[in-house]
């Protein structure tokens, strides 16, 4: 059955490279700059309904996130490290039904939540990680990817109980944290072990879509019938069917190693829907 919706709007990949914020069709063209002058940009994620892109930006120097508009304006600090200099947030989600943004702070091995303004930062999870690397919230849970010594794929429900792991078999170094609300799956890759895989939510009835010439997959990202990742080994954004792994294809090569990604239009952020598809 196809997965597959209609709406006005194009949609397109928004992209962190580093030093620039980005913008591509899905078929690869029209790469456009979105915000320049950044330091380390890693992670990022967007508020659809405020037009509003959120981001991360990692260095030693003390680390931030930030957000604006979509046309580049009304850039603002969201959190700030002050003192902290070990705040790395490498990972970003925004909750947008709940007007939540979730972080792993890869410095402490936390995760942490605040509203979208950054006020009531709270730490969700403070033990058990050591190398968190991916992190996304459904409608009830708070799924995340560690990189540690027992690397593994968990969940929490949204108030902090019922933590779980879900997918620890075969995983290495996980990456490329995403969900596919249709079909109820959690889909991640392995930069180690070089695959893409999907599961269903609660862990079972894994499978792998692909298993080669994925060399070293960062973030990954899905809508309708494909999934698109970046790769820092090749320095691209590529996109293969999400089940199938079929129709491989390299959208472009970029100069420096492409960070998180997402697909930006309404259909990934629906208004009180239950079912969000990705």
């Amino acid at each position: 059955m196809s997965d597959v919706f209609f709406a006005d709007e194009e949609p397109f990949l928004i992209f962190a490279n580093r030093y620039y914020l980005r913008k591509l069709n899905l078929d690869g063209s029209n790469y456009t700059l979105l915000k320049q002058g950044l330091n380390n940009a890693v992670a990022l994620d967007f508020d659809y309904h405020q037009e509003m892109i959120y981001w991360t930006d990692v260095n030693t120097q003390g680390s931030m996130i930030r957000r604006m508009h979509i046309n580049g304006s009304n850039v603002q600090v969201i959190i700030l490290s002050g003192n902290n200099l070990i705040f790395c947030p490498q990972v970003l989600h925004l909750d947008w039904i709940g007007g939540n943004l979730y972080w792993c702070d890869k410095g402490r091995d936390t995760i942490e939540v605040s509203k979208l303004n950054g006020a009531y930062r709270t730490v969700l999870i403070n033990n058990g990680l050591k190398e968190p690397r991916a992190v996304n919230a459904p409608c009830r849970y708070l799924y995340w990817t560690d990189w540690g010594d027992n690397a593994h794929i968990g969940r929490i429900g949204m108030d902090g109980t019922n933590r779980s792991v879900i997918i620890q078999d075969n995983i290495t170094w996980p990456n490329g944290l995403t969900l596919d609300f249709v079909n109820d799956r959690i889909y991640w890759a392995d930069a180690r072990e070089d695959y893409i895989a999907f599961a269903s939510l609660d862990g079972t009835n894994r499978h792998t879509v692909l298993a080669e010439d994925i060399p070293h997959i960062f973030a990954m990202t899905l809508f309708e019938e494909y999934i698109y990742w970046t790769d820092w080994e090749t320095k691209s954004i590529n996109r293969a069917h999400k089940t199938l792994g079929t129709n491989k294809t390299m959208l472009i090569s970029t100069l420096h190693r492409p960070m998180d990604i997402h697909i930006y239009h309404p259909y990934r952020q629906p208004r009180g829907a239950n079912k969000r598809p990705h």
